[in-house]
């Protein structure tokens, strides 16, 4: 689950663009 959340979100985020909006949508901040 580690890898998966910095990998997968950070890429997730990043292809979104949800860099500062990830806490506001996901709330994964």
């Amino acid at each position: 689950m580690k890898i998966y959340q910095k990998t997968g979100f950070s890429a997730a985020h990043r292809l979104l663009g949800y860099d500062g909006n990830c806490g506001r949508l996901h709330g994964h901040l």
